[in-house]
C-alpha cells in the first residue's frame, strides 16, 4: 500500500470516529430530552387526566351550598342515583367539613362565599380518593363526573 492511501484511510477513519461521536452525543441529548418530555406528559395526564370531574365539582359548589346538595340528594332521595350521590359524595364532604368546623363556624363560613368554596374544594380533594373508592364499590364511578348535571332543574322544582 501506498503511504498516501494509508494516511488518507487514517484521516477518513478519524473523521468517521469524530462524526459518529458528535452525532451520538447530540442524538443522546435528543433522546434524553424526548424521554423527559414523555415522562412529564404521562405524569400530567395521570395527575390531571380526570380534571373534568374536579372542574365540574368546583362549578357545582360555586352555585350550591353543601347543605343544598344534602337536601337534594340525601333528604329527598328520589332515586338510586341520588342515594349513591348522597352516600358516596355528599356525606363524606359533610363529615369532613363538620370535623374541621363547628356549626357556628360553618354558618359564618357560608356568609363568606369565596372562603366557603375554597374550604369545600379543599375538603373535596382531601376526600377524593375515598369518594372514588365508594363510587367504584357501587359500580358508579361515572357519578362523580356527572355530579351536578340536571341540578338546576331540581333546584327550580
Amino acid at each position: 500500500m501506498d503511504l498516501s492511501v494509508i494516511i488518507a484511510s487514517l484521516a477518513a477513519l478519524v473523521l468517521i470516529v469524530i462524526s459518529v461521536r458528535l452525532i451520538a452525543r447530540n442524538l443522546l441529548k435528543v433522546l434524553v430530552i424526548t424521554a423527559v418530555v414523555a415522562v412529564l406528559a404521562i405524569y400530567v395526564f395521570i395527575v390531571f387526566g380526570n380534571a373534568d370531574e374536579d372542574i365540574n365539582f368546583v362549578e357545582v359548589i360555586k352555585e350550591y351550598d353543601l347543605e343544598d346538595l344534602e337536601a337534594l340528594y340525601c333528604i329527598q332521595n328520589m332515586s338510586r342515583t341520588d342515594s349513591l350521590k348522597c352516600f358516596c359524595i355528599v356525606q363524606p364532604l359533610l363529615a369532613e367539613m363538620r370535623s374541621r368546623f363547628s356549626e357556628s363556624e360553618l354558618k359564618n363560613l357560608r356568609k363568606k362565599r369565596l372562603r366557603y368554596v375554597f374550604e369545600l374544594t379543599k375538603a373535596f380533594f382531601d376526600k377524593k380518593s375515598e369518594i372514588k373508592k365508594k363510587l367504584q364499590a357501587n359500580n358508579a364511578p361515572h357519578l362523580l363526573r356527572d355530579f351536578g348535571k340536571g341540578l338546576s332543574k331540581k333546584v327550580k322544582n
